[in-house]
């Protein structure tokens, strides 16, 4: 089911993406592609917009694969590779060499504690930012049920808007797509991280879906 659902996530995308918030980021890989970047950043300062293109060429190239830098070898091919690259853009040895080395370990980390997946990080905090935010006002106005449940919503939905951060709240419209194809709210967060999807936006995607699925046939799209 998996699959069906991540191919049924990428048409999602394909036909409502237009109608996507801008400030969404909509991959997560470029999350990681902007920790490369600051990594970078610290080595050779001068040039920020050329070393931010140097990226996503690299990145275009896939020579930023977690799973590709995550291999704990120092000097493997993959890692030469960019030591080569980043001299090239004026980097010394020794700074070249410690750029690797240090995006080569937090490569590690993110493969052995998150999959390989850095969303799951920003989901673990970001949910912890969240519902400390919804006790703490829950409790301030006495609000219980399914009161807590709509503050948790309202706040999910701020942190979304101010963040971007792939956390959701499985709303009616989840739970009305979910049981459409007898599934689990759960298993389309494991198709958006596999998918390298940012939660917030296939919240927007699944919420744009079922609002034409409402339409009438005149305004359908």
């Amino acid at each position: 089911m998996t699959m069906e659902l991540e191919e049924e996530l990428v048409e999602l995308y394909r036909r409502y993406e237009p109608h996507i918030a801008d400030h969404l980021r909509a991959s997560e890989a470029a999350r990681w592609h902007e920790l490369v970047f600051s990594i970078l950043y610290r080595f050779y300062p001068s040039e920020p917009e050329r070393l931010r293109r140097f990226v996503d060429l690299m990145a275009d190239a896939e020579l930023l694969r977690v799973d590709q830098l995550a291999t704990g070898e120092a000097h493997s091919g993959d890692t030469r590779v960019l030591t080569a690259l980043f001299s090239r853009i004026g980097m010394s040895d020794v700074e070249a060499d410690n750029a690797v080395q240090l995006i080569s370990s937090v490569a590690n980390v993110i493969e052995r504690d998150y999959q390989g997946k850095l969303q799951r990080l920003l989901r673990r905090y970001g949910e912890m930012m969240r519902d400390e935010l919804v006790s703490a006002v829950c409790l301030e106005a006495g609000i219980e049920g399914e009161g807590e449940q709509v503050v948790g919503a309202m706040v999910t939905h701020w942190i979304q808007n101010v963040t971007s951060l792939p956390v959701w709240a499985a709303g009616p419209h989840v739970e009305a797509f979910s049981s459409a194809r007898a599934i689990d709210p759960t298993e389309i967060v494991i198709a958006a991280d596999g998918l390298d999807f940012n939660l917030t936006m296939v919240d927007d995607l699944i919420a744009a879906h079922n609002e034409a699925e409402l339409a009438t046939p005149e305004t359908k799209p």
